[in-house]
């Protein structure tokens, strides 16, 4: 089971970073069309500035999500044999050490996916209010 959930995570990654991607195009065509002609037409206005500082964040957040992470899905053979060598004349006690690792490793990568996918939704709120404040940039022009 714990090798399933490690390989559950793997699929995670790219799915992550694919969302992370065309939610970093979208705040940057919406930046590049709505902004253009807001700052155009008012220069930047508070509401300008507020969408700027919003896309600037949403960058953050998510470049975030797409640095690279350490995370592991596999275990290194040779490691595992140096390290439950001990062991060896006690499966229960092998099999049970090299589970608990596994399941270390699969706690471990929860933790940071969970945290990428926090700033990912967060960047995705904030796509919302570089729109919003795009939009009444607009309307108060």
């Amino acid at each position: 089971m714990a090798t399933r959930a490690l390989d559950h995570q793997e699929r995670r990654v790219p799915d992550l970073r694919t969302r992370t991607s065309a939610l970093l195009a979208a705040a940057s065509l919406t930046a590049s069309f709505l902004g253009g002609v807001a700052i155009r037409e008012d220069g930047l206005s508070v509401f300008a500035i507020l969408a700027l500082a919003a896309l600037v964040l949403t960058a953050g957040f998510a470049l975030a999500v797409l640095w690279p992470a350490q995370l592991l899905f596999a275990i290194d053979p040779e490691e595992m044999y140096a390290e439950l060598y001990d062991d060896r004349d006690d499966p229960a006690v092998y099999l049970r050490r090299a589970a608990n690792a596994l399941r270390e490793a699969h706690a471990e990568n929860l933790a940071k996916l969970d945290l990428r996918d926090l700033w990912f939704r967060i960047s995705a709120i904030l796509l919302g209010a570089q729109t919003l404040l795009w939009a009444l940039a607009l309307a108060v022009s």
